[in-house]
């Protein structure tokens, strides 16, 4: 082995970018140490990884932090506690409905509409961009509308260990699941003005 040539975490010779532009059968040997090398990175995905980037910037919709968030149209599956809704930033609807679900807590959150894989990037990206104080005001709506489950872990009244497949009746009492699906209809749209955070 000469002076120039490198050793990875194995031992074995390590692969430069010239070994692969001489030898495209040099890709097949590439090890998770190559991977890691910033400059053979670059090479494979850095156009890609640029494109993507530029794609993002100019298809993600960056919304200024409206004075009130609004939250209607509430499409809810009960029996899953996930759904989506329609959400108001001021007097500018998203086009896209937002989608929400419960973490293991118990509380319900919500996911923004995404790009899945956009130029085949294997990754999903947010489609629209919100202040901090704007996600806050839709957690606490989301919060004041969705009734809080039991988390997952042992449940501090009944003793049963909670999972997230077991049943809603067994992580939330029948008389606050009734008073949700009285107050939470198609027709329920609720408001909150970012000032009284």
């Amino acid at each position: 082995m000469s002076i120039n040539e490198s050793m990875d975490s194995n031992g074995s010779k390590k692969i430069t970018i010239d070994d692969i532009k001489n030898d495209p059968e040099n890709l097949n040997k590439l090890t998770i140490d190559d991977y890691k090398d910033p400059e053979i990175w670059d090479f494979l995905y850095g156009d890609h990884e640029r494109e993507v980037k530029a794609w993002l910037e100019e298809n993600v919709k960056v919304l200024e932090e409206p004075a009130v968030v609004t939250l209607s149209n509430f499409d809810v599956n009960w029996h899953q506690f996930n759904g989506s809704f329609n959400l108001a930033l001021d007097d500018t609807a998203i086009e896209r409905r937002v989608s929400f679900s419960v973490e293991a807590s118990g509380k319900a959150v919500f996911s923004l509409p995404m790009f899945h894989s956009p130029l085949g990037a294997p990754a999903s990206y947010s489609a629209y961009e919100i202040t901090k104080k704007t996600h806050q005001a839709v957690n606490k709506v989301l919060e004041l509308t969705i009734p809080k489950l039991a988390g997952t872990g042992r449940h501090p009244e009944t003793k049963k260990e909670i999972t997230f497949n077991s049943p809603v009746k067994d992580r939330i009492s029948k008389e606050k699941l009734k008073q949700a699906k009285r107050r939470v209809k198609n027709s329920y749209s609720v408001s909150i003005a970012l000032a009284y955070l």
